[in-house]
């Protein structure tokens, strides 16, 4: 099979599959899906949260706003997965960078205040990875890159909020860590209630 064939191939089962995801939604759910799921994950109700998201993106792929509210989702409910839940983050960044586009979260967030939450959020799922290799008995030195992220993200998120003081004392815990030091203070706890988008 030519290179040229396999790649049509490839194309025409990603059409299908999404063309497939599409029929299951039969209309667009709108923005008030997703102002429902920010209620319901303010709430705690992630498992709720998560089908109107998910539905919401069927339609609307490139929202950072619902793939950050996705992420929030994975990263807070009972069984954790921090590895979507960066994903989700992740993705979030890249639309907004490309788009610049806040969807459906409140007027009075600005860019930088979104950034800011993005980059402090992947910090947190890469802590929480932390801890779940340090439960493992994962050796501190595999750990030192994960370390190395959080502690970047921690860092960028200040640079787009300075004055935020869960950002400067998760930047303070993660120095600390690197340098084999207990931590100043108590790490911001992942358990935690989800946080504020608005900073």
């Amino acid at each position: 099979m030519t290179g040229r064939l396999r790649r049509t191939e490839t194309l025409l089962m990603i059409a299908a599959m999404l063309a497939a995801a599409l029929a299951g939604c039969r209309r667009d759910p709108g923005p008030e899906a997703l102002r429902t799921a920010w209620t319901q994950i303010r709430a705690r109700a992630f498992d709720e949260a998560r089908p109107l998201i998910r539905a919401y993106l069927a339609w609307h792929p490139d929202d950072a706003s619902a793939h950050y509210a996705l992420g929030q989702c994975y990263l807070h409910q009972k069984d954790v997965n921090t590895t979507l839940a960066k994903g989700e983050f992740e993705t979030a960044h890249h639309f907004f960078r490309k788009n610049g586009d806040l969807g459906v979260l409140p007027p009075e967030m600005t860019p930088e205040q979104f950034q800011s939450a993005l980059h402090r959020d992947i910090a947190l799922a890469l802590m929480r990875a932390l801890y779940e290799g340090d439960g493992r008995g994962i050796p501190g030195a595999l750990m030192l890159s994960v370390l190395d992220d959080a502690l970047g993200h921690a860092r960028e998120g200040l640079r787009f909020d300075p004055s935020s003081e869960f950002l400067q004392e998760m930047e303070r815990s993660l120095e600390a860590l690197k340098r084999g030091e207990p931590s100043p203070g108590p790490l911001p706890d992942p358990e935690a209630e989800p946080q504020e988008i608005t900073t």
